[in-house]
């Protein structure tokens, strides 16, 4: 089927999870972002977002998932002040025993890695992979989320709703 230019939504992770949610000063038909553990400035070590791009427009559904254990891009001092300058529409879950890597295939080798490697300035040990959510576990919770938010958020009436709603928050 054609795409649908009233009904983009962009996806991304990490860098991906910052450049989508850049996308809809750059691209106005995105309608809907979801970005998983993205990077801000602690991360990037530099201001991550220019004046005017955030919060995002209104009509711009805003899903942002982290990782609770995720010691990469930080919960408490990059996804939370990030999330903070989104928007009152914007929507942060937290997904307890998963790191940055969840969101990821592989995530095994992905984060012996990282065990193996640390961050320089890491503030806290990566924890080991049993004590955290499994591969398979992870994604179908993922898969489920992330894809019921694109289906309400770029449903046709969704898009009415947060354009006509003085209070936002329709999702």
């Amino acid at each position: 089927p054609p795409i649908a230019p009233e009904a983009i939504g962009a996806l991304g992770h990490s860098f991906g999870g910052w450049t989508a949610l850049k996308l809809p000063r750059l691209e106005p038909r995105v309608r809907a972002v979801c970005a998983l553990a993205p990077a801000s400035e602690p991360f990037i070590g530099r201001r991550a977002f220019e004046p005017g791009e955030l919060p995002l427009p209104r009509e711009v559904a805003t899903l942002v998932i982290a990782a609770r254990e995720d010691v990469l891009v930080d919960l408490e001092t990059s996804i939370r002040p990030l999330f903070a300058r989104l928007g009152d529409d914007a929507i942060l879950e937290v997904i307890d025993r998963t790191d940055h890597f969840h969101f990821c295939d592989g995530i095994e080798l992905l984060h012996k890695m990282h065990e193996n490697q640390p961050r320089e300035g890491q503030h806290r040990p990566t924890l080991p992979l049993h004590d955290l959510l499994d591969e398979s576990e992870t994604h179908d919770l993922l898969c489920e989320r992330v894809t019921r938010f694109f289906e309400e958020a770029l449903r046709p009436q969704a898009r009415i709703e947060r354009e006509e709603d003085p209070r936002g928050g329709v999702l």
